[in-house]
């Protein structure tokens, strides 16, 4: 067993021509091709269907095949080769039995055909996947070992074992640990076990509470659905355990940038981004000048990004080198080359500092935005400002007032420390010059139980959801939050307080 082919599940999404062909076959002449029974029936047999690669080798096995109606597809659940299992590979799918069908009397004759699939997460549904997220971060929380089918992407555990059951106190659980619904917080809540009468009247009362609480707090506002209606993601290409993540459980479109770190390999860079392109999202890699040695390498980068990962969009940086690994230093020699457009990029992100640069000077940052802006123009590229993450509210409102003073015009995505480790926080605070919003932490010791223990702040996006619904002139058009390794947090969060 420890020998054969890794596997996994997956969900794969029927082609609707195909589909429709053999729904067609039925008025032809002759034995049709075999019947897709809707709805389906549960026998105490599957059948096997072989999904093969486009060179013909055997990718995996497609059983329980069904039409969606919440989905509007046929589906069908597949255990596939780890190295074929990948979210958007077209594959292609052997409905039907050879000779003309079986002995099984429940088999009609019928004709054999292919069947055009596409690989997707199972499971398939973005609700399902996003309360199983929610209900691995909630046991987190609450210090008991999510499900393993959760962590593997197995069904939701519906039922405890009884002989099992965690004994747990109703004081410990809390409904915005829940981050579900109310009807599931209730449903959850008659599963606790009670340590006493007193206590679950204790609790009964604080469910209430906090319920009405949590409909009267900001991030349940317009506001705030409204700033994170759009949220991007950062994730670095070495973190294969977010990139796969990732393909799972963002929604299609959404923004996800690729760091460059200065060991990075370009190779892997520019897989990363081909590999969420071709699952649906719009990667959107760093150019980072310290990290490319002349023009030639240049060209060659942006070539590769826009031949294998169709790049439309970059964040350009300077990078972290203390001493470039070549002619580049800063983006704004990249943008003067005039290469971006050639090869296809239409928007740039530029880094901007709400708290400063650790660095470089206020007013060198100012003049050398003021020149990208102005070589972006030239060339035809959108411009999208991008914040370092800060604790506080007040620089980030603040800087978005001062750049539309200097009659900046260009969209201002405010940047956001992800749910994450504490020493890991603060590790990138200090080295990405945050130290401001770090100091105000020691004032606001409720602030910074829940910013360093792992938990985004609701406060701190309120307050700046607030700002751009009471002041749209400050251009504030999204959040980006950045991961550090915790993909899952962030992104359960962002879906929770903004759909």
């Amino acid at each position: 067993m420890a020998e054969q082919p890794k596997r996994t599940r997956r969900t794969l999404i029927w082609n609707k021509e195909d589909v429709s062909r053999i729904f067609n076959s039925l008025q032809e002449p002759g034995p049709a091709f075999r019947l897709l029974r809707t709805p389906c029936s549960s026998y105490a047999y599957q059948q096997y269907d072989a999904v093969r690669r486009p060179d013909g080798a055997l990718a995996g096995l497609s059983t329980f095949v069904g039409y969606s109606a919440n989905e509007a597809k046929f589906l069908s659940l597949a255990m596939m080769n780890l190295e074929d299992a990948e979210i958007g590979a077209e594959l292609t799918l052997t409905w039907g039995e050879t000779d003309g069908g079986s002995r099984k009397p429940q088999v009609e004759r019928h004709r054999q055909t292919e069947v055009r699939v596409t690989v997707a997460p199972a499971s398939y549904a973005e609700a399902v996947r996003k309360m199983k997220y929610a209900a691995v971060a909630s046991a987190t929380r609450a210090g008991r070992p999510p499900s393993p089918g959760l962590i593997r992407g197995g069904p939701l555990p519906l039922r405890r074992r009884r002989r099992r059951r965690p004994r747990a106190t109703w004081s410990s659980i809390d409904i915005k640990d829940l981050k579900a619904p109310v009807f599931a917080c209730r449903k959850y809540c008659a599963r606790a076990v009670p340590a006493s009468p007193r206590q679950k009247v204790e609790f009964q009362m604080r469910f209430e509470t906090d319920v009405q609480g949590a409909a009267d707090h900001g991030a349940y506002t317009g506001a705030l659905k409204t700033l994170l209606g759009g949220y991007s993601v950062e994730l670095t290409a070495a973190d294969k355990r977010s990139v796969d993540l990732a393909l799972d459980i963002l929604p299609k479109g959404t923004e996800v940038f690729v760091a460059a770190l200065p060991n990075s390999k370009v190779a892997d860079v520019v897989a990363t981004a081909a590999r969420l392109r071709r699952a649906g999202l719009t990667p959107v890699p760093h150019i980072v000048a310290r990290n490319i040695t002349d023009q030639r390498a240049l060209r060659s980068l942006l070539a590769q990004f826009a031949a294998e990962a169709d790049i439309d969009r970059c964040l350009a940086i300077g990078g972290d080198r203390d001493r470039p690994a070549g002619e580049y230093s800063s983006s704004l020699q990249l943008l003067q080359t005039g290469l971006m457009h050639q090869f296809g990029i239409r928007e740039i992100f530029i880094a901007c500092y709400p708290e400063g640069h650790p660095k470089i000077a206020d007013e060198c940052l100012k003049d050398t935005r003021s020149r990208k802006l102005a070589i972006a123009a030239r060339d035809g590229l959108k411009v999208t400002l991008l914040s370092q993450f800060c604790f506080d509210a007040n620089p980030i409102v603040r800087f978005a007032e001062t750049i539309r003073q200097e009659s900046v015009t260009a969209p201002y995505r405010v940047g956001v420390a992800g749910p994450t480790n504490r020493a890991l926080l603060l590790k990138f605070a200090l080295i990405c010059g945050v130290g401001n919003s770090v100091r105000l932490l020691k004032g606001h010791g409720d602030l910074a139980a829940k910013t360093l223990s792992g938990e985004t702040p609701e406060a701190l996006l309120t307050e700046v959801a607030d700002a751009a619904a009471a002041n749209p002139a400050l251009g504030i058009s999204g959040i980006h939050f950045f991961t550090f390794g915790s993909l899952a947090k962030s992104v359960q969060w962002a879906e929770q307080y903004g759909r």
